[in-house]
């Protein structure tokens, strides 16, 4: 099971927190051990609560981007995680805590990944089959405008059996419940870049740009699922594709990324964090100060106000705590 280390009483972590002691870094390693923000998971989670508190720490030590976010949205995407029961372990690719810019301020989302979304899909018994993968260029034999049939034809020796990753041209989800309805849906491409550029601000930067295969076939399944598959609104299933790249702040109010009001940020290593409005080359700097002041407002929150909002995000008729 993934371990984080807790305690940061030894000699080079102390004196970490004594140099960084007003940064979110800090504050957000403080709050995962606050009787509070445990408390919290603890409800949700049982004696799972401690290891997944110490995964999300893990998760933050490893994203410079994520050390400078927002703490509330940080916990807020991790409760939805937890409650959701999904690891954030980077590797088990279930779910993420994602970092981006809201107006010069870094703040957390919860996004699902598609390991997660197979693992609810699951859960609900609904589903016999699920698959989600990509189509290189000498697979592809047409598609069927009016079945949504796509004729995919594996080739021996071919590009998929060589690593050619320049010759994908499309993406496919496929979907087969118990009772026997099956359905595939397919995207090219071009249609994939051209939804991202639509609906993602950070199409340039973000984890479009350094995961872009991993997200399109996301993007292809939850649509899959969202028009095709069996679907109760009270099942986790229904209620992760609702909370998808979900942003809570300090008062508990929810706002989605995606949209005019924000960008996503993914670092390119572990040290750096790329603006959006820069070219790949270009790395942006420490915030303004007048977004930095805004920042720093966020930090002087109380554990009691953190957990506050976290706790307005999720009430107990909509999540069965």
């Amino acid at each position: 099971m993934y371990q984080a280390n807790l305690n940061y009483n030894n000699t080079s972590n102390s004196n970490r927190l004594a140099t960084t002691s007003n940064t979110k870094v800090a504050t957000i390693k403080s709050l995962s051990s606050s009787p509070l923000i445990q408390g919290k998971f603890k409800d949700v989670l049982g004696d799972k609560a401690p290891a997944f508190i110490a995964s999300v720490v893990g998760a933050v030590n490893s994203n410079y981007a994520l050390q400078k976010s927002d703490p509330t949205s940080v916990f807020a995407a991790a409760m939805i995680a937890a409650t959701l029961n999904l690891s954030v372990v980077p590797t088990l690719g279930q779910a993420a805590i994602v970092p981006y810019k809201d107006k010069g301020v870094m703040k957390a989302q919860f996004q699902i990944m598609v390991r997660g979304i197979v693992q609810l899909a699951q859960r609900t018994g609904q589903y016999k089959n699920i698959n989600a993968g990509e189509v290189y260029e000498d697979e592809y034999k047409g598609y069927d405008l009016l079945t949504g049939d796509v004729n995919i034809v594996p080739m021996f020796n071919g590009q998929r059996d060589h690593g050619e990753r320049d010759k994908i041209v499309g993406y496919f989800a496929y979907i087969e419940t118990v009772t026997g309805f099956k359905k595939v849906e397919y995207w090219s491409k071009a249609q994939v870049e051209a939804h991202a550029m639509r609906y993602s601000k950070s199409y340039q930067n973000g984890p479009w740009r350094d995961n872009f295969d991993a997200m399109a076939k996301k993007t292809v399944l939850k649509s899959l699922i969202n028009h095709y598959g069996p679907m109760s609104v009270d099942t986790d299933l229904a209620q992760a594709l609702q909370k998808d790249q979900l942003v809570v702040d300090a008062d508990g109010n929810e706002s989605y990324a995606d949209n005019p009001m924000g960008e996503f940020i993914a670092p390119p290593s572990g040290n750096e964090e790329v603006s959006v409005n820069e070219s790949k080359e270009e790395k942006s700097v420490d915030l303004p100060k007048e977004k930095e002041n805004q920042a720093q407002a966020q930090e002087s929150l109380t554990e009691e106000e953190i957990a506050d909002g976290i706790g307005q995000t999720f009430s107990d008729d909509e999540f069965n705590f």
